[in-house]
């Protein structure tokens, strides 16, 4: 769905509905108001393996999820292209989000997404080059609402205000695990006065933040994304997001999109084999710790390979789990902690 334009979601507009989505994109959508890409009204929203890219609304770029109506129909309009995504300012019936990708946004308020009263969930999300005229560039989350990330990556977003990547407003919550908050501006969290508990762990966030073996490390981006100053570097206004690569650097192997390949790098990822114990690993490729990774494709079929300290193990041992061609107590531990765990509960 590309150069849509409307009221409330510029491309879909989806009201007391049960919709799920899958494999579409959402390019260079407007919305006078609400949703850019999409906006869902008192729906329990499911989108899996979506794409929203250059679209843009003066609340919610990307999507608006409402609890509410925004005021007003969703009105047709004529067509136009839009370069950016403005944030959502949306209220979630608890949708489940898998697998998404989110750039290049400029936000008229409040970030790429923005939840309301609602409990979404966000998991293998990647938000990147995100912009809001306020604040939460890539997330901005309030009134009772605990959102909850799992494996997202944000990188290279950015608020005139506060929270580059997440802000937590009144009585709002997050919850992440197992993500990686690095390159965000002006920082990558912010949280109210009168905001609500916000637990993260197991993560990597720029500067640090307190939580259970968070890290703040470079994550060793495969070729993150920048902004070119567009021959104005004293104008920000008029900056251009050039996409990046979000896989993370491994000597053990990483996914290269472009030539369809695993490559080795000179240098291993500290966010590989850094995630949760306790979360499955899912599709992660041999060699692994038997631990995810953190990041948007922790969990995938593209998550970088475990390092081991040498040579990549080119043979598949019977009870080697972790892929360093040792049987020995680590594979026994992997297969101990896993023990009865099934990924489709």
């Amino acid at each position: 769905m590309k150069d849509n334009c409307a009221y409330n979601g510029g491309a879909m507009y989806l009201e007391d509905s049960n919709a799920t989505i899958t494999n579409c994109q959402f390019i260079g959508n407007l919305a006078y108001y609400k949703g850019g890409g999409l906006c869902a009204v008192r729906s329990a929203l499911r989108l899996v393996n979506c794409i929203f890219n250059a679209n843009s609304a003066r609340d919610g770029g990307a999507i608006c999820n409402c609890s509410y109506s925004p005021g007003w129909p969703c009105l047709p309009a004529g067509v136009r292209a839009f370069h950016g995504q403005t944030p959502d300012h949306n209220a979630y019936y608890s949708p489940v989000l898998i697998n998404y990708s989110f750039s290049a946004s400029a936000a008229g308020n409040h970030g790429a997404i923005a939840s309301a009263d609602i409990a979404p969930t966000f998991v293998n999300w990647e938000f990147s080059g995100n912009v809001a005229e306020q604040n939460g560039g890539g997330i901005y989350n309030h009134d009772q609402g605990t959102a909850t990330l799992i494996n997202c990556t944000f990188s290279g977003n950015r608020a005139a205000g506060n929270g580059g990547a997440i802000y937590v407003d009144v009585e709002g919550a997050v919850a992440a695990t197992n993500c990686i908050f690095w390159g965000d501006a002006p920082e990558e969290f912010y949280l109210h006065l009168l905001s609500g508990v916000s637990i993260v762990a197991y993560s990597d966030i720029q500067d640090g933040w307190p939580g259970i073996t968070n890290l703040s490390v470079d994550p060793c981006f495969a070729d993150p994304g920048y902004w070119d100053a567009n021959g104005t570097p004293e104008d920000a206004s008029d900056d251009l997001w050039v996409d990046g690569d979000y896989h993370l650097k491994s000597q053990g192997g990483r996914w290269d999109p472009i030539s369809q390949s695993w490559v080795q790098d000179e240098v291993t990822s500290p966010c590989i084999d850094a995630g949760d114990p306790s979360s499955p690993i899912g599709f992660e490729p041999f060699p692994n710790a038997g631990i995810v990774n953190m990041g948007a494709y922790g969990g995938t079929a593209e998550a970088s390979k475990s390092y081991f300290g040498g040579p990549v193990c080119e043979t598949i041992v019977a009870g080697d789990i972790n892929g360093d061609c040792k049987v020995d107590f680590a594979d026994f531990l992997i297969m101990a902690f896993h023990w009865l765990e099934d990924k489709n509960l």
